[in-house]
């Protein structure tokens, strides 16, 4: 269309060009940069449903929006997405701010050419709220850059990885992704509240989506950023907390991994509660130093979770021998004994539950059931003299 008025607005569910709760993509030709494009689940506009919010930055030939499912933004367009279940396939009502001269929306099945008539109805427009941005921290990069994000104000911290928070003055209940602190009652959950309490208390925080937007019990689960400052990140970092793998919400699970082996070695926070692996600042050079530095403990295969492993890491300055070496998974008869294998240093080797991965040396305990608990366990090396050289708790 080459309507300029700005305001214009498309009922679709009294618009015979439209189908409603058809349209799942957006192709638009020659818009001017400034143009603001809503689409809205609600044929009155309410907010409290699914809508979208499509800010264009840049004039282009054509452009094609793929869905309505993902906030992001390109050197084109700002694409801001509110969605409770989705909008795909929901749009009731768009409106258009600005110049726009041509609209195409597509459904499965066909890709109809819209030219509306010009009696729209002028409506007016909010400003338009740029996405939320990821500081430029090395910790933080992991963090997907195509997922939805957005604003919320911190109201209550609920413990060490819960808050409460209010997005356009609607309140909700986010998880903090990859991690888990102690919970009420146990060691350490004070002193994690807290720390959380400093770092986010009636601050305006930017929430990040990975894979998943909800937990079973309905609470947001988010990558939580205040300045530049990665709040999940430092959690672990700090001894506050510990990593949590929940697939498929992995972004950011090795970046936490080597924050968690940071805080453990340091005895950081939680970790001072435990006697700390040995360092090679601590270790003569002479001497083999072969550390326990990961456990991933929640496997993705169901059940048996055979994809579980420890992993450890020669940390020394000498080339070590493994053979007679034996990994403990925090109970008896849960052994692992090396076979003739020389580790290098700055090399790590993995011993999975019940899986080969030659990449990784190729161990295993070969076991058909998990063995190590999801709700914490300490892993234990032994040299082939039988002395503990290692400890690794989660």
């Amino acid at each position: 269309m080459t309507d300029s008025t700005p305001g214009q607005l498309i009922q679709f569910t009294t618009n015979d060009r439209f189908q409603d709760d058809e349209a799942r993509s957006l192709l638009f030709r020659r818009l001017a940069p400034g143009t603001i494009i809503r689409l809205y689940a609600d044929s009155a506009g309410n907010t409290s449903n699914d809508w979208v919010e499509i800010l264009v930055k840049q004039e282009v030939e054509g452009y094609c929006v793929i869905s309505f499912e993902t906030s992001f933004e390109d050197a084109v367009i700002a694409v801001n997405i509110s969605n409770v279940d989705g909008l795909d396939g929901k749009v009731s009502l768009m409106t258009v701010d600005r110049v726009i001269v041509e609209v195409q929306l597509s459904t499965e099945d066909s890709t109809p050419t819209v030219e509306p008539t010009a009696d729209f109805t002028a409506v007016p427009m909010p400003t338009f709220t740029p996405l939320p941005g990821i500081p430029p921290i090395p910790e933080a990069e992991c963090i997907p850059t195509v997922t939805k994000r957005e604003f919320a104000t911190v109201s209550n911290v609920v413990n060490g990885d819960t808050i409460d928070v209010l997005i356009d003055g609607v309140s909700f209940q986010v998880r903090y992704i990859g991690v888990d602190a102690p919970e009420p009652g146990e060691p350490y959950s004070s002193q994690a509240t807290s720390q959380n309490t400093e770092l986010v208390q009636e601050k305006t925080v930017t929430l990040v989506r990975d894979a998943s937007n909800t937990d079973e019990e309905g609470s947001l689960l988010r990558y939580v950023l205040f300045g530049n400052a990665f709040v999940n990140y430092s959690l672990v970092r700090q001894g506050s907390a510990h990593t949590s793998i929940s697939p498929p919400d992995v972004a950011c699970d090795m970046t936490f991994a080597e924050a968690q082996n940071q805080a453990v070695s340091e005895g950081a926070g939680q970790w001072a509660l435990i006697p700390a692996p040995l360092s090679p600042t601590h270790t003569p050079a002479s001497v083999p130093n072969i550390q326990i530095t990961f456990i991933l403990f929640d496997g993705v295969v169901p059940q048996v979770e055979s994809d579980e492993f420890a992993q450890i890491t020669n940390q020394g300055s000498l080339s070590v021998n493994l053979q007679g070496w034996r990994l403990n998974a925090g109970a008896p008869e849960q052994d692992f004994y090396f076979p003739n294998f020389q580790l290098d240093p700055g090399l790590s080797c993995r011993i999975y539950t019940n899986e080969i991965h030659p990449e990784y040396c190729g161990f295993s305990f070969e076991r058909g059931e998990a063995i190590w608990r999801n709700t914490g366990d300490c892993g234990y090396l032994y040299d082939d003299e039988g002395a503990q050289v290692s400890k690794f708790c989660y």
